[in-house]
């Protein structure tokens, strides 16, 4: 939270701030442990690489200016990120506000949808869903208008058309959802391949995960369970997104009254995830959910529940 008070001014520091090639290294870093959802790591990390690319972006001269500013984005998305799955909602707005602060200095166009989808999670967890398709259908004009050149730019669009597919789904629109997952699989189809452009991960997996995903939310069991069944997850996805995907599976097998599974996939998400999933809302949803129908109590669900704190 101090880290993220300086925006306008920079902080003091004790000592020079490292390089910015050495900071690019660090950012990097903070990247995969989000995408690892390795919280406790990431946010012993973040405080002091906030404020010293906070430093560089305020002193640095004309030409290091820009990446100073690409880079301060990138560590506000790892600490946005962070407090959503974590439940600081007061933190996450703030990071998002900075986020797009700092996208609007960097000099690269498709930073600005970038944003704009770290923007959508607070419409998505607000229940604003009008706005937040709103939010998302200019991002994704803007990019088809002026940004389709760029090859990084397919990537962001077909993010935005899964969030679309989410917005639309959560608040239980299914037509436009699937609509826009359908245009999100256009897009794969010219992507061709999984990619991590401005850390956003985007491919034919990403897009199936969705299409489950997408099934959860409209409260589809059925097709959530046949989709999820011809699904097999690279290797090289994150965790992040493989964790998310097993809380959803639980989910639907939760409502078709099948304990065991529903449970190994809880279980399944925490090897994968254990800071995600223990905190996770909709995993400990489910978690409680299992402890009350259970007379006895399966081991694995016993140890599970201890650790979420919830026994």
């Amino acid at each position: 939270r101090q880290a993220l008070v300086y925006w306008d001014i920079p902080p003091i520091l004790d000592v020079p701030p490292r390089p910015l090639a050495d900071l690019a290294a660090e950012t990097e870093r903070a990247s995969r442990l989000r995408m690892q959802a390795s919280y406790a790591e990431l946010g012993e990390l973040l405080p002091a690489l906030i404020q010293e690319l906070t430093v560089h972006a305020h002193q640095a001269r004309a030409s290091d200016r820009a990446q100073a500013f690409r880079l301060l984005a990138d560590a506000y998305t790892a600490v946005d990120s962070m407090a959503y799955k974590l439940g600081y909602m007061d933190l996450f707005a703030l990071a998002v506000e900075r986020m797009s602060w700092a996208a609007s200095q960097a000099d690269d166009p498709l930073l600005h949808p970038v944003s704009v989808i770290r923007r959508s999670s607070a419409f998505l967890a607000t229940g604003a869903w009008d706005g937040g398709l709103r939010l998302l259908d200019r991002a994704g004009r803007e990019i088809e208008d002026s940004l389709s050149g760029e090859p990084a730019a397919l990537s962001v669009l077909g993010t935005v058309h899964l969030r679309s597919a989410i917005m639309a789904a959560r608040a239980g629109r299914a037509s436009p959802a699937w609509d826009s997952m359908s245009r999100a699989l256009d897009v794969s189809a010219r992507v061709g391949r999984d990619t991590r452009d401005y850390g956003l991960l985007f491919g034919p997996a990403n897009v199936a995960i969705h299409e489950v995903a997408v099934a959860v939310e409209l409260g589809d069991a059925d097709e959530a369970i046949r989709r999820g069944g011809r699904l097999t997850l690279p290797a090289s996805l994150s965790r992040e997104r493989s964790s998310h995907h097993y809380i959803d599976l639980s989910r639907a097998w939760l409502w078709q009254r099948d304990p065991g599974k529903a449970l190994g996939c809880i279980a399944k998400a925490e090897q994968l995830a254990p800071q995600r999933t223990r905190y996770h809302p909709m995993a400990r949803e489910t978690v409680a959910r299992l402890l009350d129908i259970h007379r006895r109590m399966p081991e694995p669900l016993r140890g599970i529940a201890t650790r979420m704190g919830l026994s």
